[in-house]
Formats: structure tokens, sequence, C-alpha cells
């Protein structure tokens, strides 16, 4: 198995020496020398956080190296670095349904009392996720047509509208845009979306290497739960030889990230382990409590934790989850994992299936938020935390109603979320702030979400609607906008631009008839619908622009986030989240 650069091997030294690298005493116990119970365990149990808040300390911390894989080798690995589209999914626009392509022009007329027929030049058969045919900007549903045979044509009962029935190109994701955040743990729907957005490769963390080295016969059990644990924390594990438990120490510390001794009984008693552990490195904290009468050892040997926990399996279980969890994820730069807990569901919605939702705690209250998207999108998956545990049938939910969320991956939700449309501004702000998430609505639905406390901040610009009194705006960027395709607006030309609410919009819907106006989800997908032929100009964010594609300057607009007002001082989430955007517009 792969293992990191050995430390240089020093002997243990004699009593009051430091046999490791940083020059510690041997015989330190940084818990104090407390009296023990019969197992070994401290008068004065430690609770399992604080233990290991004192462990994470006294080791300092330390990431694996990078190493770049195929995305068919990356399945559970930790992102080491950002990754960005480097393509727009869908790269054109597609068939939503099955059925028939059409010029949606030539179905007017149509009517359950007017049939009209359309010739076999007039359309193409097509199924959902087939590339629109040129000329074709409709589709209609198989169900809908009567089909005349071969050669005869197809009758149709009501007209086609634009669009219907089509996904426009980057209705996903635009090149360009941020699909996942360094430090996350890499799952099938994220292979899928980076391989949808062109990326072959991704940098990660090596693997944690552990350690588990049981002491005495009846430690088989509680090993192999460790075991299994630590693979599925993404581990590669390797046991350590019993013949000599110092020796095994010393090389596992050289070789590995992380060991793990499973005690038998007697075993933890003085001075059986804890004089081991003293004689091969330092004792860090004992009796941590992780299950009843049952408690663990921690310690450091060679700079690398090493956690004794007891050979029953579910003390041994406890322990793996408490202590061992946080050194893997500060290894790996990810976070420790969750399962399921429950939230208030935070805006009315209709259940059908499975909803996913966002997580997040505004305000003192744990929220849930469903996503825009669903399933029809894998970036809106990708940036859910999980699903609603008791979301089936065909319903309403309402807003505030408690629900129980299962989780879709181990990583922590955000401690901070905003919502909006994607924006370059946005993507910055999130690789500057830690644990800020991001939910995807239009700006005027993030609006409302912020005013009914369901998320943190709001990404908006424009003239917010009454009662605007209990919001506040804070400003976020100046957006340097640009016009594609042309060198100015032109009132008689279709425009492809970002919801209502974001900077281009505003500037669009002032010179431009609204039926003139080719909404899309972001100014990258506004581009991206210029090169596509889907409208004849794009405005956006200079930010947004492929390589290549000629721009004109429209001119600077602001992108504000807007908050409840006084939030600030009753979340701290939220105004660590603000201190962050005023550096960030200090350093611009």
């Amino acid at each position: 198995m792969p293992t990191r650069t050995p430390r240089p091997f020093r002997p243990p030294a004699e009593a009051g020496a430091a046999p490791d690298d940083r020059g510690r005493h041997a015989h330190r116990d940084r818990a104090g020398d407390a009296p023990t119970g019969a197992d070994g365990a401290s008068e004065a149990s430690v609770a399992p956080d604080l233990a290991a808040a004192m462990w994470l300390a006294a080791w300092g911390g330390g990431r694996t190296q990078r190493e770049r894989v195929p995305l068919v080798a990356a399945l559970g690995r930790v992102t080491a670095d950002p990754v960005w589209a480097q393509r727009s999914s869908p790269a054109q626009a597609v068939a939503a349904a099955d059925g028939i392509a059409v010029c949606s022009l030539e179905t007017a007329g149509a009517a359950a009392n007017q049939r009209v027929r359309l010739v076999p030049r007039q359309f193409e058969l097509v199924s959902a996720g087939d590339p629109l045919p040129p000329g074709r900007d409709a589709v209609i549903a198989l169900e809908l047509v009567e089909c005349g045979g071969a050669g005869r044509g197809a009758w149709i009962t009501a007209p086609a509208g634009h669009g219907q029935h089509v996904r426009a190109g980057a209705d996903d994701v635009a090149a360009g845009e941020l699909l996942l955040v360094a430090g996350h743990r890499l799952r099938a729907l994220d292979l899928a979306l980076a391989a949808a957005a062109g990326v072959t490769e991704l940098t990660v963390r090596r693997r944690p290497a552990v350690a588990v080295i049981p002491v005495g016969d009846v430690a088989a059990t509680a090993s192999l739960l460790l075991d299994g644990q630590a693979r599925e924390a993404g581990c590669l594990v390797e046991h350590g030889p019993t013949v000599s438990l110092e020796r095994a120490l010393l090389d596992a510390a050289c070789t590995t990230d992380l060991v793990i001794v499973v005690a038998g009984p007697g075993t933890m008693r003085p001075p059986g382990l804890p004089e081991v552990l003293r004689r091969c490195g330092e004792v860090v904290v004992r009796g941590v409590d992780v299950a009843s009468g049952r408690p663990a050892l921690l310690g450091l040997v060679r700079n690398t934790p090493v956690l004794v926990c007891p050979a029953c399996p579910v003390a041994a279980a406890s322990a793996f989850a408490a202590l061992a969890e946080p050194v893997l994820a500060a290894l790996s730069g990810a976070s420790p994992a969750r399962r399921e807990e429950t939230a208030q569901l935070a805006a009315t919605c209709g259940s059908r299936g499975r909803l996913p939702v966002r997580l997040a705690t505004v305000e003192g209250r744990r929220v849930a938020v469903p996503v825009r998207r669903g399933a029809q999108a894998l970036s809106g998956l990708v940036r859910a935390d999980g699903w609603l545990a008791d979301a089936d049938g065909d319903h309403e939910l309402p807003a505030g109603l408690p629900v129980v969320v299962e989780r879709l991956h181990a990583d922590a939700p955000a401690t901070v979320l905003v919502a909006g449309a994607p924006d370059p501004a946005l993507d910055r702000l999130l690789l500057a702030h830690r644990g800020l998430g991001f939910c995807e609505l239009t700006p005027t639905q993030a609006v409302a979400l912020v005013r009914a406390g369901g998320c943190h901040a709001a990404a908006f610009s424009g003239v917010l609607g009454e009662p605007a009194e209990e919001l506040e705006v804070v400003p976020l960027a100046d957006v340097d906008l640009v016009i594609a395709g042309g060198p100015a607006l032109r009132a008689d030309a279709r425009v492809a631009v970002g919801p209502q609410g974001t900077p281009a919009h505003r500037a669009v819907a002032a010179v431009v008839a609204p039926r003139d106006v080719v909404a899309v989800r972001s100014d990258a997908a506004a581009f991206a619908a210029l090169a596509a032929g889907h409208a004849e100009l794009a405005v956006g964010a200079a930010a947004a622009v492929p390589p290549g594609m000629p721009t004109t300057d429209l001119g600077r607009a602001p992108l504000n986030l807007i908050v409840r007002r006084g939030a600030a001082e009753r979340d701290p989430a939220l105004r660590a989240l603000l201190d962050t955007v005023a550096r960030l517009r200090e350093q611009r």
C-alpha cells in the first residue's frame, strides 16, 4: 500500500529523554497522573469532544498529499482543489420529452376542433435527451400527435410554444461555473456532474492510511469493526504485528497517518498500554468517556495520532466516530459525518417522491430549503444535503413543517446559506468563506426566502419590494457588465440574460421589451445561449464570458446581499460571512 515519507527513526531514549522528532518528554502525560480505576479509567472522565479538541491541538494537524486521479478512480476521495466546468451541459438545446421536434410558428392555429397537418419536412421524431434539430424550437409530446403513417405527415390539435419540452444549452451547468469546492468528499452524483461538464481528472487528497493493532485475543471483533469503519471513511488500512507492541507502534507511526490500538481486558491498567505509549511518545488524554466503564486513551508517537480504544465493539465504534473521525477529517480537509436530523421546512413546496433539500441553521432555527431544480439537474442534487425522509406521495408541504432529513453524504452541511442565481461574484465568496453553502433560486425567490427566515442571505440587484424596512442591503460586488453578439442593446433583438434580480437583467429590462428577453438561469448560461444560436445578443458579467467570445463593455452594476435587519447581531455565522464580504471588497 502507498506509504508516506518515513520520519527519521530514533530508538526510544532513556527515561526523561525525547524519542520523537519534536523533542517532547517521553514520559509526559498531558492529562496528568490522575488516579485510575480497575480498568485504567481516570476517575475524572473526559468528554469525547473535549478530548478530541485537546488531541488535535497537541497534534497540530496536517493534510495528506495531493494526487491527480481519473474520474473513475475518484469515488469517495476528497477534492484538494475547486472543480470548474470545462464545458456547458447540455452542450446544446435538447429534447425534454419523446415526440416530434417542430418550428413553433408552423403550429399556429392548431386546436381541438381544428387539427393542423404537418408534412414530413416540418417535423422530426426525437427522444428525450436528443439534440434539437436545426430549425426546430419546440417539441410536441408523442401522446399528443396523431401520426399518419410513413410519408403522410402528422396531425396536431394544439400549437407548440417556443421552447416547449426543450432544455436549453447550459440549462444544468455553463462552462466556467464552480462545480465543487476543495474539501468535498466525492459521490457518484459529483462524478456524473463533473463528467457532464467535461472534467476527466480531479486533484484529490491521498487516502489517509490507518493502522489497526489488536492487543489480546478478544480484540479480533472490534478490530474488524474498526477496519470496516476506516474503509467506509475512505482510508487505506493495514494491520500491525502484535509480537512487540512497542515496535509495532513505532513502525506504524512512520508509515501511517493514524494508529488505532484495540486494547483487550486489563491492558489499559498501569503499567500496561499507558506506559508503552509513554515510552514511544506521549499520552495526551486519558480516561476518555466513550462508553460506560470503558475509557479510551489518546496519544502521539512521532507526531502521529494514536487512539487506544477498548476491545468492546460498541465502545470501539463510539471511539472511532467521536475521536478518529475528526482526525481523518483534518487529514483530508473534509468534515466529520452525520446521517439524519430534523429541521423545519423553509418554504412551502409540493412533494412528489423524494425531495432534495439544503440544510442550514438560521438565527438558531434548523431549516431545510427545497432544491428548486430537483432531480432534473445534477447540480441541484450535488448541492443538496439530503432528502426529506417523509416526503412521499403528491401533496403540498407547508412552510414550518417539522421534517426528517436523510443525509445524502457524510460532509457536514453549510454553516451559512446564500440563495440566488449563479454568479462569478458568488463563486469568489464560496471560495473565500469556508462553510458557505449556495442554494440556486431566482433572486426574487431568494429574497422571499430571506424574509421568511429560510436562509441567511440572498444575492439580488434592483429595488426591493415592500416591506423593505425589514431587510438590509449589503454591497457584495460591482459587476462589470458586457454585451456579446453586437456592440449595443437593440430594442428589436432577442437578448439572453440571467433571471430577474440579476445586474444584467436589470440593465436589459430598461431597453428591451419583455417578449424579446430570453431569461436563463445565469450569466454564463446567457452567453452559452448566444453561442448556441438561441439569442441574437447576450448580456452578463464579464467574468462569465467564455474564452474567445468578443464583447463590448456596458458599464458596472451592483450585486448585493440581502439580509434580515439585525440578523448579523443574532447569528454569528452571518456576521462572519459579512466580515468576509467586507474583506473581499477591500481587496478589490
